[in-house]
């Protein structure tokens, strides 16, 4: 969620404070409004489901024809390579879908731990499912950033993006006052602390103040 403000006046409108946090009281009354920090949980498919659906397009339909006509010609040849491209695909899609499917579970989980945020003025350790918005979250070296947000302060912060964006290398973070911020996929920090000001729910990122 990006919103057109400042970082500070941002905070504000959530009736937080940098330095302080969420009042308990404020936090509670947003926690009812918005909900639990959580991905929906979704069916997920069975492997054999996955498998149909990569033959279930209009080109594999073509494909199936024109393999159908080349058997009835008896173009032995022709018939062998669709039916390679055919399987290739199906097997490319399947690979692609089912690692989709992990990904999300991964990052279910990633979102059920604990996170040290600040509730009327003190440090507080809550379940990650607990933030809401204006929440100040206080983040470390090995740390998950559980929520969408911006970045307050940091030190050398590093991030490790390759869950959502296959980056190998831990990306640096860095506070912006300008709405203009890319959204953060959550990921391990790397290195030194940060905090960041979250601004949404059942997200998949989160920027920092720490």
């Amino acid at each position: 969620m990006d919103y057109p403000v400042e970082t500070k006046e941002l905070i504000q409108q959530f009736g937080s404070d940098a330095a302080g946090g969420l009042s308990p009281d404020t936090a509670a009354r947003l926690l009812a409004q918005h909900g639990p920090n959580e991905l929906a949980a979704t069916r997920r498919e069975s492997p054999w489901l996955i498998l149909l659906h990569q033959f279930m397009s209009p080109v594999i339909y073509l494909l199936l024809i024109a393999m159908g006509m080349s058997l009835f010609f008896k173009e032995w040849l022709d018939a062998i390579a669709i039916a390679v491209v055919i399987l290739l695909n199906a097997l490319i899609g399947f690979i692609m879908e089912f690692q989709a499917e992990k990904a999300m579970d991964a990052l279910r989980q990633m979102t059920t731990q604990s996170a040290r945020v600040l509730r009327g003025g003190k440090v507080t350790e809550i379940p990650s499912t607990e933030i809401v918005p204006g929440d100040i979250i206080l983040l470390d070296a090995g740390d998950m950033v559980q929520a969408d947000g911006r970045i307050i302060e940091s030190t050398s912060l590093q991030a490790d993006e390759s869950a959502l964006t296959g980056e190998s290398l831990p990306v640096d973070k860095s506070p912006v006052s300008s709405p203009k911020i890319p959204r953060w996929p959550s990921g391990p920090i790397w290195s030194t602390r940060a905090r960041i000001s979250a601004t949404a729910m059942h997200a998949c990122s989160a920027p920092q103040r720490g």
